[in-house]
């Protein structure tokens, strides 16, 4: 009858009334606190009775009497309960007894007599507070009886019926059986008995040892092991004393209890074994908590060369804190990642809990600068794919506008008779140059700085900001939210930048040839004809030069970036894992090309091969400024440089026609200040010491030229292009000095970011307020000329 585990605590003295012979009675780990003197009065134990592992402080002397049963019981256990003493007649009734188990109680002495008429031949008495053994007790053994005497490790070795045997392993005892029979040996000091496992099992490793035999967990969620002091573990486990707990190693909690690790690590500390040292965090970028590292926000780490399922796993065996844990994932020996700190922290938000570290929404890739599907970039931020129809509507009303603008253009300059003084499409031009050259520099300024003053609002401001750039290889960038195709890579827009003027220089070169044909056959065509024709075809050809002559000019700083950004020196450098054994070189413009690879390569040469267009445009631009200038100052000619609005061709009056005679060729200068302005930004990053120093002296070179030699003939675009030079200048000084974290608040984060936005819309707004005033004087001098019209043909009516 097998009642072991329960919780009686106490058990009626009837339970057993209605059994007249019972074999083998567990009355193991229920929790009894006394034994019914009559327990057994109407039933006969032929085999084993249990009783081990309760609360038992007594037993009672007549707890086998009965007048009308015998016992045969063979085995008797008691141990592990409190008994103090054992009543002298006790076993008397008990002839069969051949085993009997005391070992680990509270008794001090054992009665006289107490085996007399019994047949024991082995009493278990270790582990007891024994203080002597009288000669009388030992009598009991007979002649064949033998004392030991044995240190409190003393392992008991038993000989038992397999039945028997059975029992024993769920009371600490490990057996091994064969046809008949069971030998079975307490656990021994530094193992315990596992009822579920039916074994001896060791003290596992961390906080615990056991320097008791035969112990055995009375629960399986228990392990029955003693806890070592605060701050000490065992290694290897099985300890079997205290002595064999050791001081937690460095870099740990001493002030707590070790559990199944090492103890744990101390703040701002990890570990790579479960049963190591702990150390402090090794790089910038890891916040280590709960033994383990993770990624902190703002920064990115990459798990190419290094197994993160491997790190992932050993973090799962940290996390579990009981005996559970995998002791094939106990020590990571694999280095960890390098971290690198995130160009723009807010994309790299590392919140989700994944060992990986996420980008915010909207971003992926490298260091999450790139856009994930249904984003497009803009200034380095992803914005969210508007519908087609909002798309449709951007790209109509943008074409409207243009268009509207375009017509009243040339309808005001029709309308204007041919003089000396400017026109009003000279004057938009002008001063279009000025807030091309500003946007156009500072868009790649934007794209390449990091600073923590570009907060949410800019990102909202970015959008319309980057129209101001009139970049060609940006032209196509929302309708890749509609095409995947018309994504384009910094491969595709160098193919596209520098495909671009090719091709306009030569439909240049063709249209020429046509036009010199034909005005070589308009002379053949007779002596009345002949000025009025080539006077007609030179005013075409010079026209269509000029509209020429603009888009190479408008797309000249936008070639030149695409160009650059191939280049060697625009790749970052980066390392993979904390030892430095794996590196990789990414382009800077585009994190997801590798710059190693042959592809790559050949691009980078093509780049080099382009830069011949960006050194030769504005050589040839000052070649012919230069016979232009030559030819206007011969000694019998009457016009100087570009002051004559009618002596000079358009595509001439350009480059020149809002400069001072004498500087003529400034607008060449302008063009050298936006490609090596942007060249430095571009090819080592605004990160770069280098870059910031050679930017904020470029910026202070061009700003003293201007000021000293003021070259436009115009004193409001000399200010507006002294207001952009200025706001250069000190977007690159706000950008240089760096705020450290701790004494970055949120107002001085909005306030850095108002002045910035502030600093940047004040030159579009000093020209756009400008040109309306100049607009309305327009319009009304063509409504008086309307109306003059208007009132004369009425008085030639009358």
């Amino acid at each position: 009858m097998n009642l072991a585990k329960n919780k009686l605590t106490s058990i009626s003295e009837r339970a057993f009334e209605r059994f007249e012979s019972i074999g083998l009675i567990l009355l193991t780990s229920v929790g009894l606190l006394e034994i019914p003197e009559k327990l057994f009065f109407n039933s006969s134990i032929t085999v084993l009775l249990d009783l081990g592992n309760n609360q038992l402080k007594r037993i009672p002397a007549t707890l086998f009497v009965s007048p009308s049963t015998t016992h045969t019981m063979v085995t008797l256990i008691l141990s592990g309960n409190k008994l103090e003493s054992i009543p002298r007649e006790l076993l008397w009734s008990l002839p069969k007894l051949k085993q009997l188990h005391l070992f680990q109680n509270n008794l001090k002495q054992l009665p006289e007599g107490m085996l007399s008429y019994t047949s024991v031949t082995s009493v278990q008495v270790q582990n007891n507070p024994l203080e002597f053994i009288s000669t009388d007790f030992l009598s009991g053994f007979g002649n064949q009886g033998e004392v030991t005497c044995v240190p409190d490790s003393f392992v008991t070795s038993l000989a038992v019926a397999k039945d028997i045997g059975k029992l024993l392993r769920d009371k600490g005892f490990d057996c091994k059986f064969n046809d008949y029979f069971a030998n079975c040996t307490s656990c021994r000091v530094g193992y315990y008995g596992d009822s579920l496992l039916g074994a001896c099992i060791p003290c596992p490793k961390g906080g615990f040892y056991q320097d008791e035999v035969g112990q055995y967990s009375k629960d399986t969620n228990i392990i029955q092991c003693k806890q070592c002091n605060n701050g000490t573990f065992v290694k290897e486990g099985g300890g079997d004393s205290p002595l064999n707990c050791k001081v937690c190693p460095e870099g740990t909690i001493k002030s707590k209890h070790a559990n199944f690790r090492a103890c744990f690590c101390q703040e701002n500390h990890y570990r790579r074994e479960r049963f190591g040292a702990c150390k402090l965090c090794p790089n910038v970028g890891m916040n280590c908590s709960n033994d383990y590292v993770t990624l902190k926000s703002g920064y990115y780490w990459n798990w190419s060369y290094t197994d993160i399922n491997i790190y992932k796993k050993f973090i799962l065996n940290l996390q579990t804190f009981n005996g559970s844990y995998d002791n094939e994932t106990v020590n990571f020996t694999e280095p960890f990642p390098m971290t690198i700190e995130c160009s723009q922290s807010f994309k790299c938000i590392n919140d989700n809990g994944n060992i990986e570290g996420n980008c915010a929404i909207g971003y992926s890739g490298w260091m999450c600068t790139a856009c994930q599907d249904g984003f497009f970039p803009i200034l380095g931020y992803c914005h969210s794919c508007p519908k087609f129809w909002v798309f449709f509507l951007e790209v109509l009303g943008i074409g409207c506008v243009c268009a509207c603008f375009a017509v009243y253009l040339v309808y005001s300059y029709r309308r204007e008779p041919a003089g000396e003084h400017r026109s009003i499409v000279d004057i938009a031009l002008a001063r279009g140059k000025i807030l091309l050259g500003f946007y156009q520099i500072m868009g790649e300024f934007w794209n390449s700085l990091h600073t923590v003053y570009w907060s949410e609002v800019f990102k909202q401001v970015s959008d319309w900001l980057a129209l101001l750039q009139f970049n060609i290889s940006s032209i196509l960038i929302k309708p890749s939210c509609f095409i995947q195709q018309l994504t384009l890579t910094p491969y595709t827009k160098f193919i596209v930048g520098i495909s671009t003027p090719l091709l306009i220089l030569f439909i240049t070169a063709v249209v020429n040839l046509l036009f010199r044909g034909l005005i070589i056959r308009s002379r053949g065509t007779g002596s009345s004809g002949l000025v009025r024709n080539e006077a007609r075809l030179r005013r075409i050809q010079d026209k269509f030069l000029s509209v020429i002559l603009l888009i190479l000019f408008v797309t000249y700083t936008s070639t030149c970036n695409v160009t650059f950004a191939l280049f060697g020196p625009a790749c970052d450098n980066f390392s993979l894992d904390e030892n430095k054994m794996h590196n990789i070189s990414l382009l800077r413009s585009d994190y997801s090309i590798n710059c190693n690879t042959p592809t790559h390569r050949k691009y980078e040469i093509a780049s080099y091969i382009a830069s011949v267009y960006v050194v030769g445009f504005p050589a040839a631009l000052l070649y012919l400024l230069w016979r232009n200038y030559a030819h206007n100052n011969q000694p019998n000619d009457t016009t100087l440089g570009c002051e004559s609005g009618i002596s000079n061709p358009t595509w001439i009056r350009f480059l020149c026609e809002n400069y001072k005679d004498r500087f003529w060729f400034w607008e060449i200068i302008e063009l050298v200040r936006k490609m090596s302005q942007t060249f430095v930004v571009i090819l080592f990053g605004w990160s770069s010491s280098l870059s910031i120093t050679v930017s904020l002296t470029l910026a202070v070179i061009f700003l003293c030229l201007h000021t000293s030699y003021s070259p436009m003939r115009n004193k409001f675009e000399h200010y507006l292009q002294l207001a952009s030079l200025w706001a250069i200048f000190l977007n690159m000084l706000v950008a240089a000095v760096r705020v450290p974290d701790r004494l970055n608040s949120v107002y001085v984060q909005t306030a850095m970011t108002l002045m910035v936005i502030l600093l940047n819309l004040s030159v579009v707004a000093i020209a756009v307020g400008m040109c309306s005033i100049l607009l309305c004087k327009t319009t009304v001098q063509v409504l008086q000329g309307l109306t003059g019209e208007v009132l004369g043909s009425k008085s030639k009516v009358l």
